[in-house]
């Protein structure tokens, strides 16, 4: 019974490990896409083609919040 006492922790360990890798992965891209977002946001703003661009910073921050977040959350699995 040892045995499978032993290999059920080493799956159990596998799922966090995964977890948190996806976790880390998730929020790595979040902050990308935060990043493009500010550039777009300023790129259309400079050409006048964006009506709110407080919104689209809102955005961008919440993205990179939540990317923030979860990258923080994935590290500490």
């Amino acid at each position: 019974m040892p045995i499978l006492h032993y290999r059920h922790r080493a799956i159990n360990d596998r799922e966090v490990q995964t977890k948190a890798m996806l976790r880390s992965k998730l929020g790595t891209l979040l902050v990308i896409s935060a990043a493009l977002s500010f550039a777009a946001g300023f790129a259309l703003d400079a050409q006048g083609s964006i009506a709110n661009l407080e919104l689209w910073i809102a955005s961008a921050v919440l993205l990179l919040l939540s990317g923030a977040v979860l990258i923080v959350l994935g590290q500490n699995d």
